[in-house]
Order: structure tokens, then sequence, then C-alpha cells
């Protein structure tokens, strides 16, 4: 029998997963501030009639770091695909991947679900809602021999950024202050 779902797993599932896989602390924090602003893009965006599949934005935004405690000699994101891959969830598993940062810098997001799991992780440094300049500004400062990549990422992502928000009636800066008004779930 195939091992893929055609089916997400339960929001309750997908908080077990992180727990499972040792994800706690300030990375499940993160994970859910991640969750928040990208499920809430995602409604908004739907509410302007994009097609969006939220129920996929919110389990991999979710999910999105739970290969953060088994990066052994690979990226998080694609320890973490590789855990969702292996449980039988491919959409999560490719949402997951796409988060990691250089993604970008190829082109190769295929959905709004990844754009948007990709942009809402770039939204939050450690456990705070931030700018990307201030995301890119603190990276810059931990790799100072990566300047340049992080200038050409911070170009990419603004467009990216200027993508999603043409749709919207409220501008990045905003993101903060309605998320915060939201309920978690």
């Amino acid at each position: 029998m195939d091992k893929h779902y055609t089916v997400l797993p339960k929001r309750e599932k997908c908080l077990n997963l992180l727990e499972q896989y040792g994800v706690k602390g300030d990375v499940l924090e993160h994970s859910l501030l991640v969750n928040k602003i990208a499920v809430f893009l995602a409604r908004s965006l739907i509410a302007k009639t994009e097609l969006i599949d939220l129920q996929l934005t919110d389990r991999a935004s979710l999910l999105h770091d739970i290969g953060k405690t088994n990066e052994v000699n690979q990226h998080h994101a694609f320890s973490g695909a590789k855990i969702l891959d292996d449980l039988g969830f491919p959409k999560l598993a490719a949402a997951v991947k796409h988060h990691k940062t250089d993604f970008i810098l190829q082109g190769k997001f295929n959905s709004w679900e990844e754009v948007l799991v990709y942009y809402a992780d770039a939204r939050v440094l450690g456990t705070k809602v931030v700018s990307i300049d201030e995301r890119l500004d603190s990276l810059q400062t931990k790799f100072p021999d990566k300047v340049r990549y992080y200038e050409s990422v911070r170009t990419k992502q603004k467009a990216l950024e200027a993508q999603i928000f043409q749709h919207l009636e409220f501008k990045p800066t905003d993101i903060k202050e309605k998320i915060s008004n939201l309920s978690d779930e």
C-alpha cells in the first residue's frame, strides 16, 4: 500500500510530531509564530480570491523546523523534509524543504503555500517578528563573510514581499500588530 497520504495530519498530530522530534523551547515558540504569520497571510490572500490551501500552509508552517534537532550533515530544511516524506506527507515535505534561505536565489517556489512558509520564516528572528532587513542584518552580523550573499537574498526577499503584499490592503510593517490581535489556534 502507498505510504503517501492524501490528507494532511491534524494540527494536534503536528504538535505531537514536534514534541516527538524534540522541538521545544524557543524553536517551538519560533515555529508557532511563523505559523501565525503564514496562516494570517494565507487567510488574507484567500479573502482576495487567491487560491491557497490553508490547511497545507498551516501544517507546513507549523512543522517547518521539525528537522532542527536532527541536522546531521545537512540543513534542517532537508532533514525536516525527509522526516515528513518518510511519514508519508510529500506536500508538507516540499513546503518545508523550500524554507531554506537560498531557495529564493534559485526561484524554486512552486506554490503560494511554499512562498508563505518561506516568507513567514524570514519575518521571524528567534521568537520575535522583525522586518526582512532586521533578519538579514542579524545574519550578516553573525556571518560577516557572507555579506554579498545576504544582499542578494535581501533583494529577492524584498521582491517576494512586494509580490505578496500587492494583493493586500496592509503593509509588511503591519504584520506584527495584525497577528498580535489574533488568538492562538
